[in-house]
């Protein structure tokens, strides 16, 4: 199929690109069937910005931030109905409810199917805050559950937590973000020599229970009668309490603060358990699904980590990793143990992982469904 004879859907986000969200670019540059074109209010300032990225007001000025606030707070814009047109676009994606907010009119106005992707805080947490700000985010998505012409969740548990919103079921799928295969999974991690005991990627804050795998990685090195190293990645307002607690539990952790995605996957075919342990700390808080725990069966690595959302989703209790309850950290300790203490289990299901990956979340798999479900859109 020529380009020319594929039809065209206009990725939407208003900021182009924020760098912590790389699974746009990634989508983007994995579309087959459609022509995938990025569009945006203004350029953001990161790593994944592109010169070719279509973009409305990116030499506007003051006028430019002016409008550029009227189309996210009003939905509306005359130079994005004009875009819209004049590139001839087929459908429209917008990742993030409120994306969807900014764009619905346009769409509904020139008839452009639109598709709305839940991502996580946008239906788990936004919808709960108090006061003004939250009635009034309750009441543009009950517009947007009736304007859009379909949505997609990132895992079971945000379709879900989307339908109870009031989101009607027959317009909601799940749609896995997919993770890039580079073709070097395959040559295998496992024959890496392993350094670290224990890894922890993400960030110090409560939902991704740094403090729990420090706990989890003292009552295991004292089951085991053994150090356990540990390597931790990433930053946040909890960073210096971790330090803290390390040094009172005699955890020997190496703190690697933030690492760019390369160097977050060789030290992930450098450990011998990838440790998580996600967890909701207020009501409606919930963990959509984590990449991070593909990103890691990719290396190899069995997961330890809580049966918490999405990551029931990402992980396999069993067979590619270890799910514990959630907030249990002697249960998260115990399993912790058990993979530690039995190296050739923990390589089979970290195989098991690497292989789950592969067959069920490769982007090309996972894309490929999504312009399915595009062509179901356009053929109502």
């Amino acid at each position: 199929m020529t380009s020319s004879e594929k039809k065209t859907v206009a990725l939407w986000k208003r900021r182009l690109l924020p760098g912590t969200e790389t699974f746009i670019r990634n989508q983007q540059d994995a579309y087959s069937r459609y022509a995938a074109v990025a569009i945006g209010s203004q350029r953001q300032k990161s790593p994944l910005a592109r010169e070719s990225d279509m973009l409305l007001y990116e030499n506007g000025g003051i006028l430019g931030k002016v409008k550029a606030k009227i189309l996210s707070v009003c939905g509306y814009s005359r130079e994005l109905s004009s875009l819209l047109e004049n590139e001839s676009i087929d459908i429209v994606h917008a990742h993030f409810a409120p994306e969807g907010f900014s764009i619905s009119r346009a769409c509904k106005r020139l008839g452009i199917p639109l598709v709305v992707s839940f991502h996580g805080h946008d239906i788990n947490e936004a919808p709960y805050i108090p006061g003004w700000r939250g009635k009034r985010y309750r009441r543009r998505l009950k517009k947007l559950f009736k304007e859009a012409d379909a949505f997609i969740a990132i895992s079971e548990a945000l379709r879900e937590r989307a339908v109870n919103l009031g989101c009607p079921p027959e317009k909601i799928q799940v749609k896995y973000t997919g993770i890039p295969i580079t073709g070097t999974e395959n040559t295998g991690s496992e024959s890496v020599e392993k350094y670290w005991d224990v890894i922890f990627v993400g960030r110090f804050i409560d939902i991704k229970g740094p403090l729990h795998v420090i706990q989890a990685a003292s009552k295991a090195q004292e089951a085991l009668g053994k150090p356990v190293k540990l390597a931790m990645i990433g930053s946040g307002p909890l960073l210096e309490e971790a330090q803290t607690l390390a040094t009172q539990l005699d955890v020997c952790v190496e703190f690697m603060g933030h690492q760019a995605p390369p160097e977050v996957a060789r030290e992930l075919q450098r450990s011998r358990v990838f440790c998580a342990p996600s967890m909701s700390i207020k009501p409606n808080q919930l963990e959509g699904f984590g990449m991070v725990y593909l990103e890691a069966a990719l290396a190899s690595v069995p997961v330890n980590a809580y049966a918490y959302g999405g990551v029931q989703e990402a992980v396999a209790h069993e067979e590619s990793g270890l799910l514990a309850r959630e907030g249990d950290v002697e249960e998260l300790a115990c399993n912790l143990t058990r993979l530690l203490a039995d190296p050739d289990e923990a390589q089979r299901m970290g195989l098991a992982g690497k292989k789950r990956a592969i067959e069920l979340f490769s982007m090309t798999r996972c894309i490929a469904e999504i312009e399915l479900f595009y062509d179901e859109v356009l053929a109502r």
